[in-house]
């Protein structure tokens, strides 16, 4: 072989190397188990029939934090949703719904997800949607 193929094959050579030594690095970072525990906060939503005053807003954030094991509680920029996290297990969006409307004096209404959409998994997933279904086919691949 010339001197020339050679450096050419011995610089591919490290370049393949270095790629490899990348990907399994990357591997290793995107697979280790997390330190947060996101998994076990639910999510849960209260709607408004009208666009929130800023004096219902401050009084719609305090009443649903005041409820006990609410964990985070965020009212969405266009003030007609509530959307707050809590503990998987410690309550439901039932009980809270019955606490929230208990502490304020203005109209609300509690998303409520029936028992069949709650036992298919999230109920606002697309599963026609094609990044769904790449997903999956990637999910499946690696079980």
């Amino acid at each position: 072989m010339s001197t020339q193929l050679k450096k050419v094959f011995k610089k591919s050579i490290l370049v393949l190397f270095g790629l490899t030594v990348i990907l399994v690095l990357h591997i290793l970072w995107v697979t280790k188990p997390s330190d947060n525990f996101h998994a076990e906060i639910q999510l849960g939503r209260i709607d408004f029939p009208s666009v929130l005053s800023d004096e219902q807003s401050v009084s719609a954030l305090k009443a649903i934090r005041e409820i006990e094991g609410i964990s985070i509680a965020r009212l969405n920029s266009d003030k007609t949703s509530l959307i707050y996290g809590f503990p998987t297990g410690h309550l439901n969006t039932h009980q809270i719904g019955g606490l929230f409307k208990d502490k304020i004096d203005f109209d609300s209404k509690p998303f409520y997800v029936d028992l069949d959409k709650s036992a298919k998994g999230c109920p606002v997933l697309n599963k026609k949607s094609l990044t769904y279904r790449i997903s999956m086919v990637f999910h499946n691949a690696f079980r």
